[in-house]
C-alpha cells in the first residue's frame, strides 16, 4: 500500500503532537492527525542534501512505529494502558529521530516546513521513494 508524502506528512503531524503531549489515543484509530503547524512556529529552513536525507529516515522510521502503535491501541484499552503506550512510543518516536542524526526540534521544523513548501515536499518524496519508503511495514 502506498502512502503519498501528504498522507506521511499528515500522519506524522500527530507524531509531533505526541512528542508536544497530545499521545496517542483510541479516537485516533478513526481520525486523521492532520493538524496544521502552530501559527508562530517559524517554518523557513534552508537544508542540505544529507539533512533532507536524514529527515526522510527518521520519516520513514516515525511512520513504521506510528503504524506499530495505532495496532497496539485497542479500543477497550484503559488509561493507564493509553498512558504506558504514549510514553513508550514518545520514547520511541525520540530515539529514531535521534538515530537518524536529528534533533526533535529540527525534525519538527522540517516536518513543518515541508507541509507549507511544495518544493521541499518534492525533495522529501524523492527521497523517501529512493529509500524504499513508499509501502510502510517494508
Amino acid at each position: 500500500m502506498n502512502f503519498s508524502i501528504n498522507r506521511k506528512l499528515a500522519l506524522v503531524v500527530g507524531i509531533s503532537l505526541v512528542i508536544g503531549g497530545v499521545g496517542l489515543s483510541v479516537d485516533a484509530q478513526q481520525t486523521n492527525p492532520g493538524y496544521p503547524p502552530p501559527a508562530n512556529q517559524q517554518t523557513d529552513i534552508t537544508l542540505n542534501s544529507q539533512e533532507i536525507d536524514s529527515f526522510a529516515k527518521a520519516l520513514i522510521s516515525v511512520e513504521q512505529i506510528r503504524a506499530d502503535f495505532q495496532r497496539r491501541i485497542t479500543p477497550d484499552a484503559d488509561a493507564k494502558e493509553v498512558q504506558a503506550l504514549n510514553q513508550e512510543y514518545a520514547q520511541e518516536v525520540h530515539q529514531a529521530v535521534q538515530n537518524n542524526g536529528l534533533t526533535l526540534e529540527k525534525y519538527q521544523r522540517i516536518l513543518q516546513a515541508a507541509q507549507q513548501d511544495k518544493a521541499l515536499q518534492q525533495r522529501v518524496t524523492e527521497k523517501i521513494e529512493e529509500q524504499g519508503g513508499g509501502t510502510p511495514g517494508h
